[in-house]
């Protein structure tokens, strides 16, 4: 659970960085942001819509019943490819017999 989040932080900061107009200088060691608050908002706007995004998706999936469905779903079409590739090794061995 750490690693997924310290993956997002990492990203949050570096789109911080690119969008604040970083400059550093090193003689001196010197780091100035051209435009932080842009940053800032840069980050929130990220923030939001990944959220929102989240919420909306789960709230979808547990309020319509899909959790239910997408398990169900996905059993029947592995059951479906299972029986599709036995079919294509019976006709396939039945043309080598020939």
């Amino acid at each position: 659970m750490i690693k997924p989040i310290l993956h997002i932080v990492i990203m949050l900061v570096l789109v911080f960085l690119f969008s604040s107009g970083i400059s550093v200088q090193f003689k001196p060691f010197h780091i100035s942001f051209s435009y932080p608050v842009f940053g800032v908002g840069i980050v929130f706007i990220a923030i939001g819509i990944a959220l929102c995004c989240g919420n909306t998706y789960y709230k979808g999936m547990n309020e319509n019943g899909y959790s239910d469905g997408y398990k169900k779903g996905f059993d029947r079409g592995v059951g479906y490819v299972i029986e599709y590739v036995k079919k294509k090794n019976e006709t396939k061995s039945e043309h080598s017999d020939d």
